[in-house]
């Protein structure tokens, strides 16, 4: 069984959140938070598989959230769910330690894979943000020069 904590300052989201992801007979929402504060303390007497996290919440936002579960509890997941179409807030959350990050507008079939995705080791991304993501990460140098030294690059 999967087990979930959906962190959601919008009641109205976490249940309909819940009613979602709890078709699927191996997932079982196990807590449910309002901001990051309540999450990190649901986590220190509750056992978890993976966090599904909105960004933008009152007292600890999602970001400061992510960070503080992947320093905390390292072998919990964190899928953030989010309206926010934005490549920065991506690469932030990434950074911070997340698995996966999908936009509000998502299916609830690839809810539940990428659930199920992240917990065996994938990344989630929504496919607009990753189109908007994946032109900026070729630009960075250090990504580059990885291609490079793997002699993945094609010089003709």
């Amino acid at each position: 069984m999967i087990r979930v904590l959906i962190a959601e300052d919008q009641a109205i989201v976490r249940n309909g959140l819940k009613m979602i992801i709890e078709q699927d007979e191996e997932i079982q929402v196990v807590a449910e938070a309002g901001n990051g504060k309540e999450v990190l303390s649901l986590l220190e007497r509750t056992i978890v598989d993976i966090v599904l996290l909105d960004i933008r919440m009152p007292i600890m936002d999602g970001m400061q959230t992510t960070k503080e579960i992947h320093q905390q509890f390292p072998h919990i997941k964190i899928l953030i769910l989010t309206t926010f179409n934005d490549e920065e807030y991506a690469i932030q959350a990434f950074q911070e330690g997340a698995n996966g990050f999908l936009l509000k507008t998502t299916d609830s079939v690839t809810l539940v894979n990428s659930i199920k995705s992240c917990l065996i080791g994938g990344m989630a991304i929504h496919d607009q943000v990753a189109a908007k993501l994946m032109p900026k990460l070729l630009k960075r140098e250090p990504l580059r020069q990885f291609f490079e030294s793997d002699g993945c690059t094609n010089k003709t």
